[in-house]
């Protein structure tokens, strides 16, 4: 049976994503293979059905599976390329920035156990931010980025609610993105840190900033609000 890591910070449903787009990418599933049932990976890692269907119609949003009823799922032509930047414009729809302050949870070098499917480096280091407003949770986020750009960013750098605004300065000229927004139950780690119910409906908005191939910034939003946003009111 293949692990996932059930005291890790990351939920579930997160490690499983982050795998299977690491068999996407390596080619372990490849154009026009179908993939396993949910049962079988269900069994395979040990977790729910429900955990793994998640993760599969989050990869049908993305548009890198295909899910028909009674056939299966297949793995889909890769998608186009999201246009850069776009999803940070949740920061507009929740008022913009004025009034939001930052605190840094957590920071140090990431294990290569946590790290994301397209940050392949163990060389990486993480930062856990809380953004609120008025004292209020607004979103939980965790940003991993290369180390010799991390340890460029002082601490203080990180309160910046722009998470592209602290670390533009310190990087290559970014080509393009990969980015996923969806609604998720909170669990029960992030609806402690946002002071929300846990169940509750949440936005969860992934984003990877690339030059080139070269993966440059992760980062993973989860905004409390239960405010869900078209897509295409966030990519103009």
């Amino acid at each position: 049976m293949e692990l996932v890591v059930r005291d890790s910070p990351i939920p579930l449903y997160h490690q499983l994503l982050e795998t299977f787009h690491g068999y996407l990418d390596d080619g372990t599933w490849k154009v026009g293979d179908t993939i396993p049932s949910e049962r079988e990976l269900a069994e395979r890692f040990g977790v729910s059905t429900i955990t793994v269907r998640q993760a599969l119609l989050t990869l049908a949003r993305e548009g890198r599976l295909v899910r028909t009823r009674g056939k299966g799922t297949v793995v889909a032509e890769q998608p186009a390329p999201a246009p850069l930047y776009s999803y940070a414009r949740y920061l507009d729809y929740l008022g913009g920035e004025a009034d939001l302050s930052v605190e840094v949870l957590e920071s140090g070098l990431a294990e290569r156990t946590a790290l994301p499917h397209n940050l392949a480096s163990s060389d990486v280091l993480y930062v856990r931010r809380l953004c609120l407003r008025q004292g209020q949770p607004v979103f939980f986020q965790t940003v991993f980025v290369p180390r010799d750009v991390g340890e460029k960013v002082s601490r203080q750098d990180w309160t910046r609610p722009s998470v592209w605004d602290t670390v533009q300065p310190y990087l290559p000229h970014p080509t393009r993105t990969e980015e996923m927004i969806e609604a998720i139950r909170l669990g029960r780690f992030e609806a402690a840190v946002l002071k929300a119910q846990e169940g509750r409906l949440a936005l969860l908005a992934e984003r990877t900033v690339l030059a080139q191939d070269r993966p440059l910034v992760f980062d993973r939003t989860i905004l409390r609000s239960s405010k869900l946003f078209v897509r295409n009111d966030l990519t103009g």
